[in-house]
């Protein structure tokens, strides 16, 4: 999630932005070229402006995204002051930012509450937990046909298509454990995980594995026992050689093909 450095970041970062948009400027009667030339108009305008100095750029970012958990109503919104139907159980506790109040089990963000920003007006109208997950992962309604290649693509895959993230590891790792004795899951049937439309090559390199056996290891990162690198090389080749007989295939080869490119690379 870095930029790349270059002095025209903040104009391609505005095209592609835009561009995303693309699918709803006919239904405002606006054309590509008239679109492009509002770009270019807004670009020389942020030249010219150019923003304020911050803290910096995020070079990574982790999302903590909870299958089950503790509700809002005793974590970050517990509303005291509602019908008792209604408000948490739980005590509200004062913090560093005067008006917020948060759960009383959280007295250490308490005093950090200056370094967060809390939204308590996300909301959606989908109980069911394996689609309304698309809404918190992607920020759109999860589609009618619930089939994963029309599913809006994960945040972490939106950036990836953007470029962003350098070298041959994966731009976006999921970790979902499996722990002996854990609940019944449907974490691996929610939706909004993956790359969805913009393509396998970039749904993210999903870790099941529990991360508390003393023989943990990332899974397929590494050369198995009987194969060399140059078995590994004649298997490429060979593919390559099959590639070329299914290329028909259209877009779907080629996102296999920027998926198989990165596991070599990796691999050796």
């Amino acid at each position: 999630m870095e930029p790349n450095g270059c002095s025209n970041f903040h104009r391609t970062s505005v095209i592609r932005r835009e561009l995303l948009r693309l699918g709803g400027v006919p239904l405002l009667g606006l054309s590509l070229p008239r679109l492009l030339n509002g770009i270019t108009r807004e670009s020389e305008t942020t030249a010219s402006n150019p923003s304020p100095p911050s803290f910096g750029r995020a070079k990574r970012c982790i999302l903590l995204f909870m299958w089950g958990g503790p509700s809002q109503l005793e974590t970050w919104d517990l509303k005291p002051e509602a019908p008792r139907e209604v408000r948490g159980e739980f005590r509200p506790i004062q913090t560093k930012v005067p008006g917020i109040q948060i759960g009383e089990h959280f007295p250490r963000l308490a005093s950090r509450t200056d370094k967060l920003c809390i939204v308590r007006s996300m909301t959606h109208s989908d109980v069911n937990h394996t689609t309304s997950t698309h809404y918190l992962l992607t920020g759109q309604p999860p589609p009618r046909s619930g089939d994963k290649l029309d599913q809006w693509p994960h945040v972490g895959a939106t950036l990836s298509a953007l470029g962003r993230g350098e070298g041959s590891l994966p731009r976006l790792v999921q970790m979902r454990p499996k722990v002996p004795g854990d609940v019944p899951r449907f974490v691996e049937q929610s939706q909004g995980q993956f790359g969805g439309w913009l393509g396998a090559a970039h749904d993210p390199l999903t870790i099941d594995h529990d991360p508390n056996r003393a023989d943990y290891a990332v899974p397929n990162m590494e050369l198995a026992s009987h194969l060399s690198v140059e078995q590994l090389h004649d298997r490429r080749a060979l593919m390559n050689k099959l590639d070329k007989h299914i290329a028909s295939v259209g877009p779907r080869l080629a996102a296999k093909d920027a998926s198989d490119e990165r596991a070599f690379e990796i691999l050796t």
